[in-house]
């Protein structure tokens, strides 16, 4: 499948997800500008068992929830499919993904999140860039520029993720971080990269931040 030169826009109060690659192979997502505004689960662009797909020269935004959320072990993307210790708010996420070449992105994320109180009490509102989970092996995210700026507690630019922890023994490897301009700015923790490793995960990086 090819998706280029489209401007794609979505709202939606539970699932806004602007591109959904769902056991998919062999794609192109490029030259698209793709927003996406939620009020629970936001992705701009998410994959899952998405293989030989490039994803490049887009502009790919996400905006958040308004609303304070609490941990949750799991969210359902869709039907019965679930992922574990995910967040809310993503501009791309791929999950059993591998082979993925991302590259020459213009990349935001954000949320609808005002001033909120200086103790965050139980909330672990997430903004998320990009982001790698869960047994994807082999992806390239190569020349992007990443822009995260809320004010929920907990963002992040880029990272890639191996297994739940204590709960399940996967792996992702062999991804490759390179030449990514990543900022990120917030009022408590902010992250460019998050490499989460557990078992076998292997991820070369080189990465510049500012």
């Amino acid at each position: 499948m090819t998706v280029s030169g489209c401007k794609i826009s979505v709202f939606d109060n539970y699932k806004a997800y602007g591109i959904f690659l769902m056991d998919s192979s062999s794609n192109n997502i490029s030259n698209n500008s793709i927003y996406a505004d939620g009020n629970d689960l936001t992705f701009a662009i998410i994959g899952y068992e998405c293989y030989n797909t490039e994803i490049s020269f887009n502009d790919i935004v996400a905006v958040g929830t308004s609303d304070l959320y609490l941990y949750k072990s799991e969210i359902t993307i869709y039907d019965n499919i679930r992922l574990g210790e995910c967040s809310n708010t993503y501009s791309l996420i791929i999950a059993y993904s591998s082979n993925n070449n991302i590259f020459s992105n213009n990349i935001k994320s954000s949320s609808k999140i005002g001033n909120i109180p200086e103790a965050y009490a139980d909330s672990v509102n997430t903004v998320i860039g990009l982001d790698i989970y869960f047994e994807s092996h082999n992806n390239t995210v190569n020349n992007n520029t990443i822009f995260v700026q809320s004010n929920d507690p907990f963002l992040y630019g880029m990272g890639v993720v191996g297994s739940i922890i204590d709960k399940e023994y996967t792996s992702s490897v062999n991804n490759n971080f390179t030449n990514n301009n990543v900022v990120v700015n917030g009022n408590y923790l902010q992250l460019a990269l998050f490499v989460e490793i557990m078992q076998l995960i292997l991820c070369f990086k080189i990465i510049q931040w500012i």
